[in-house]
């Protein structure tokens, strides 16, 4: 990798701004929908439950939210129908965005797992900037599509990047490269997002300035907040929660509700479907990890997948096989059939590549805490004793 390559794509992407030569995908047309009902004053359920099974994606989604509720106080979800008279409306228009934006961002391509990686991220930041809106002024509605949204430029110039592959081969570069590239142009393709969509005032103020660190509103204080919080989490695998002790503006009540808003989002992410194997190369160099890695044997379970195998472990990633695909840079809950207890933990999907007739899956834990954490820790341990 040369800088002349990075400076012809910085030069391509110019191009294409200037000319307005950018593939933008229209606002959800389910989601724009159902915005226009609630600021007209709705429609029939039975309407509504026409609109939604429309989607076959989101269908699947709102039963899956309304399942989950609906289990807890012994009741049945069969339709949509029945699905809808116990989701929101605010709520549904967010699982309209979010499926409609989320389809796109997680298709294949050469730059898919960055591209993965800034939707998971996106994910996890609209879900905790939800959380945490009431207690600063901010209405939900506004703090979920901030999150959602903040970052979407970055996917458009990862999009563009990929229409140039088409005829320019992509230069290969770790990830980090690869990041920085995206980040010096991602408010500007994210402000064009802005007005092709109209979105509102606030909204774009937080596109132009989440990166920024000046004083901000306090919607972007909070999208600031939210992105400082996601990084934290990913920065520092094994020490979790615990990460964010030190990060001020959150309060002690706020961080022991980070969990379950990370559970809400994995399960969130189960929704959506893995990608098919692809032929498409990919263009982000890996890196190899220095850590020491120490052999272990034990079954793996996931919700809807068949079983896997650890093989190894280090301080901060677990190598498994399994014999399906995950999906790079997406967060799962998994069950380490371990001795002398199981351990239920959350994880990202660090890499996953074919190899034979199975797949080797490098996982990093993600916002441990509690007696998972202790586990963990446990395990490491005697992993490291029994080589010593």
């Amino acid at each position: 990798m040369t800088s002349s390559a990075v400076a012809n794509l910085e030069a391509s992407l110019t191009t294409r701004l200037q000319s307005n030569k950018l593939k933008i995908p229209p606002y959800p047309a389910v989601a724009a929908k159902l915005t226009e009902l609630a600021r007209t004053g709705g429609c029939s359920l039975d309407a509504l439950a026409k609109l939604v099974s429309s989607d076959p994606a989101l269908a699947a989604t709102v039963l899956g939210r309304a399942r989950s509720a609906a289990a807890s106080a012994g009741r049945q979800v069969n339709t949509v129908f029945d699905a809808l008279s116990r989701v929101g409306f605010d709520q549904l228009i967010e699982m309209a965005l979010a499926t409609g934006l989320g389809s796109g961002a997680t298709a294949p391509g050469p730059l898919a797992e960055l591209r993965r990686d800034t939707w998971r991220r996106a994910l996890l930041s609209a879900h905790l900037a939800r959380m945490l809106a009431g207690n600063r002024g901010v209405s939900s509605e506004a703090a979920y599509l901030a999150g959602l949204l903040h970052e979407f430029g970055a996917t458009i110039v990862m999009g563009c990047l990929e229409d140039i592959s088409k005829t320019d081969p992509l230069p290969v570069m770790n990830e980090a490269q690869w990041r920085s590239l995206v980040k010096r142009r991602q408010v500007q393709f994210g402000m064009v997002v802005a007005a092709r969509w109209n979105l509102p005032e606030a909204i774009t103020d937080v596109i132009a300035h989440h990166l920024d660190f000046e004083p901000a509103q306090k919607l972007t204080q909070l999208i600031q907040l939210t992105d400082q919080i996601v990084e934290k989490l990913d920065g520092n695998p094994t020490v979790g929660l615990a990460s964010l002790l030190d990060l001020p503006g959150l309060t002690e009540m706020e961080r022991s509700t980070v969990g379950s808003v990370v559970q809400e989002v994995v399960q969130s992410m189960a929704k959506y479907v893995a990608p098919k194997p692809t032929k498409l190369a990919s263009v982000i160099e890996r890196s190899e990890s220095s850590e020491q890695v120490f052999p272990v044997s034990f079954e793996i379970s996931q919700p809807q997948q068949a079983p896997a195998r650890a093989r190894s472990i280090s301080q901060n990633a677990l190598s498994i096989e399994a014999t399906s695909q995950l999906s790079p840079n997406w967060l799962v809950e998994l069950t380490l059939n371990c001795m002398p207890a199981p351990i239920t933990m959350l994880a990202n999907v660090r890499t996953c590549t074919k190899v034979g007739e199975l797949f080797e899956v490098s996982l990093q834990p993600f916002a441990l805490a509690g007696t998972a954490k202790q586990q963990w820790i446990a395990l490491l341990d005697e992993a490291r004793r029994q080589v010593s």
